[in-house]
């Protein structure tokens, strides 16, 4: 019975093990990091060699290279890492090892294995190139720097630069060598990488690593669009913005928010609202942002939610440029009708409205019964609107302000065809005032 119970526990882990327990290691779904070759040697004979970097990982790729002699140098660019050796000039100084390079990407790390066979190149009497400093660093700081060949080699000192990247150059002055760089100005042109140099003096050829770390001098240009200044109202509620180069100015019902330092980003709509920009600004220390589009007419502007994956804009609230007053609605404008107030008895009502350029006076009297009632409001701003009845068919949204409850407010008045008469407010329940002519 042991030996039975024994052998069902072998099985159960055996089976355990070949389904991998809880190992996830296999997970498709994981970045993976492969070399080609695996394996690398640099020998007398292949001083140089290049290995590929594949699999599904992505992004920048790492080498650390603390493992091997100062004989042999592994740098990376993009997804090809090469490895370079050069012979020892040391007495004794032979190398026969196998080293590792770890390779990192994405967090996945693989392991290159480099084998050097490389034999000493000691002769008393041999020449010898040494470099002072023995590598150099240019970046956005330090463009320039300079070093000094050195050692007992004697005649022209040759650079092979076919290495360095575009905007990087080393040229030779006798003995000193300058490197020279130049900061890129593409969008993504930023370099950071290391390159070798050759230099070569009475056949001795030296390696000199020279790091680069240039960021780009590109920027993304604010574009204001003189199209979008000026003062735009929302005729629903009190809202307006005015829009300047620099700020962007909301008020809605008498408070303000000031957007200051605009940046402006071109962004794209659709249909008549094609045009739009990313307004990015500070206000009381925060970023803000808002999406702003413009008519074809260049008369209104839509402002919507918007980002990179629904680019064309749900507009959310339609802003109407004011426009100048309009003379042909100044004067006085008059209704008169009558209210019943009581069984049969009915009295005679007037209301009134005068209309300049500023203000709008609005009075209410009723003579029989000793009222009269009179209010004035500051005309903010005349928005053109379009109206629903053919006989009505354009006019204003006024926004006014109105002191006695210190709050903002509108009205709509839309002109008769013939210019005698205007209609209070759209729909249904619009009042009609003729002009008032003196008798």
């Amino acid at each position: 019975m042991k030996k039975i119970l024994a052998l069902l526990i072998l099985i159960s882990l055996m089976g355990f093990i070949a389904c991998g327990g809880d190992d996830d290691n296999n997970d498709p779904s994981k970045p993976t990091v492969t070399l080609t070759p695996a394996s690398v040697t640099v020998n007398d004979s292949s001083l140089t060699q290049t290995v590929s970097i594949g699999g599904t990982a992505t992004g920048t790729v790492t080498l650390n290279t603390t493992e091997l002699p100062a004989e042999v140098s592994a740098i990376v660019s993009d997804t090809t890492i090469t490895v370079t050796g050069i012979r020892p000039t040391a007495e004794d100084a032979s190398i026969d090892d196998s080293y590792t390079v770890v390779v990192t990407r994405e967090g996945v790390t693989q392991n290159l294995t480099v084998v050097v066979n490389l034999t000493t190149t000691f002769d008393p009497t041999a020449p010898t190139v040494t470099f002072d400093p023995a590598s150099v660093t240019v970046d956005d700081d330090n463009l320039t720097q300079t070093v000094s060949v050195g050692g007992t080699a004697t005649g022209t000192v040759t650079l092979n630069t076919t290495a360095l990247p575009s905007g990087v150059t080393a040229t030779v002055d006798g003995t000193t060598i300058t490197i020279t760089g130049v900061r890129p100005t593409t969008e993504n042109g930023s370099i950071d990488d290391s390159y070798i140099v050759v230099v070569t003096r009475e056949g001795v050829a030296q390696n000199l690593t020279v790091t680069v770390n240039l960021t780009t001098t590109w920027t993304l240009a604010s574009t204001p669009d003189p199209d979008f200044y000026g003062t735009w109202y929302n005729t629903g509620v009190f809202e307006k913005i005015v829009i300047t180069e620099d700020t962007l100015v909301i008020t809605t019902n008498g408070a303000v928010d000031t957007i200051e330092n605009l940046f402006w980003t071109p962004i794209v709509g659709s249909g008549n609202y094609s045009i739009g920009y990313k307004f990015t600004g500070t206000i009381i220390g925060d970023i803000d942002d808002h999406y702003l589009f413009i008519h074809t007419d260049k008369q209104s502007l839509a402002g919507a939610q918007w980002n990179e994956n629904t680019p064309s804009p749900n507009p959310q609230i339609i802003l109407v440029k004011a426009a100048d007053p309009d003379p042909a609605y100044y004067g006085t404008w008059v209704d008169e009708f009558e209210i019943e107030i009581d069984e049969g008895v009915s009295v005679p009502v007037q209301s009134t409205a005068v209309l300049t350029a500023d203000t709008l006076t609005v009075t209410t009297e009723v003579e029989a019964l000793d009222i009269f009632e009179e209010s004035e409001y500051t005309i903010q701003a005349w928005v053109p609107i379009s109206g629903s009845n053919p006989n009505y068919p354009t006019g204003y949204t006024l926004m006014i302000y109105v002191e006695e409850y210190d709050d903002y407010d509108y009205v709509q008045l839309f002109m008769h065809t013939n210019g005698e008469s205007i209609l209070v407010d759209d729909g249904e329940d619009g009042i009609v005032f003729d002009r008032w002519v003196d008798p």
